[in-house]
């Protein structure tokens, strides 16, 4: 991974834009009001970093997943640097300025035991700013000493036949 990043980086300075396919598949079991703030979301989901572009085709066998790209601006690319490490084993001290203002780890953290997520929930902890976030879509226990404090738990509803709930933690870095 840490390598197609250094890539996009080498690309974003030569002024090329990095392009992202956003794949979606909407269930028939969402409510309309979820499908309709699904699709607002989704649709807006990259303008902040860039602009729309042609996406991929999807092949006439997956034509129930949806795609849309986003072509994003160089500058931002170069604001990402690839980091190699562990993170229940390790961190970087990272200056104030430099620190997260927000992690996204979604469907990583099921992988580890409670320590290991006690661990990697400290790490993350010390390389966010004061008043950044670490969001994820598993509860992690609080086992080690950690600048994270919970924050909110967001149920998502999946489908309603059968039901279907996913939840998003919200950790606050104090």
């Amino acid at each position: 991974m840490n390598k197609h990043l250094e890539r996009a980086r080498r690309e974003a300075v030569a002024g090329k834009p990095y392009t992202i396919q956003l794949l979606a598949s909407p269930s028939d079991g969402w409510s309309k009001s979820y499908l309709s703030g699904f699709l607002e979301f989704w649709q807006k989901l990259g303008k902040e970093v860039g602009r729309s572009t042609t996406p991929i085709p999807v092949p006439d066998e997956a034509s129930d997943i949806w795609n849309r790209a986003i072509n994003v601006r160089p500058s931002v690319v170069r604001r990402v640097t690839p980091i190699d490490m562990n993170v229940v084993f390790q961190s970087v001290t990272l200056p104030p300025d430099k620190q997260f203002d927000l992690v996204i780890g979604t469907n990583i953290f099921v992988y580890y035991d409670s320590l290991d997520q006690s661990l990697a929930r400290a790490n993350i902890g010390r390389m966010i700013r004061p008043g950044g976030f670490l969001l994820t879509n598993e509860a992690l226990p609080n086992k080690a000493p950690s600048n994270l404090v919970d924050s909110l738990k967001t149920s998502v509803p999946i489908t309603s036949d059968p039901p279907l709930t996913d939840y998003m933690y919200s950790y606050l870095r104090k």
